[in-house]
């Protein structure tokens, strides 16, 4: 679990005109960060299978929801992150109304990646989604 940097003098900062990020300095033994970023537009993302091109290894980023064992009535945000993934050409669609589409793929050895990271898990410790404790 991470620790919760708020926004003040040390905290991570995005400078939109510059398009950059910087980041806290007086964090200790701090190696990585996840930032939430709230977007100020509306934008999309377009995932697109075709017929005549088989699917690069891509990095994929998922937030996923999360129940701590002894806290089960908490539910976290996490993300999960695969550094190198290979997704299926192989796609069945269903038109019943309670279809779903699968997103499959294979988890690829990061050759690129100084530890060979097939997954990380990240979630910080106050990103609760759901707090029932009332």
């Amino acid at each position: 679990m991470g620790d919760n940097v708020t926004s003040n003098a040390t905290a991570a900062n995005y400078g939109e005109s510059t398009a950059t990020v910087t980041l806290p300095q007086n964090i200790e033994g701090a190696t990585k960060f996840v930032m939430e970023y709230q977007r100020t537009n509306p934008s999309a993302v377009v995932i697109r299978n075709r017929a005549d091109k088989f699917p690069g290894t891509v990095r994929l980023v998922m937030k996923v929801l999360a129940i701590e064992p002894c806290s089960p009535d908490k539910l976290r945000a996490g993300y999960l992150v695969l550094p190198s993934f290979q997704v299926s050409p192989e796609v069945n669609v269903s038109l019943t109304t309670d279809a779903t589409l699968d997103y499959t793929g294979d988890l690829q050895v990061n050759y690129c990646g100084d530890e060979k990271t097939l997954y990380e898990f990240y979630w910080a410790e106050d990103d609760v989604e759901d707090d029932n404790e009332e």
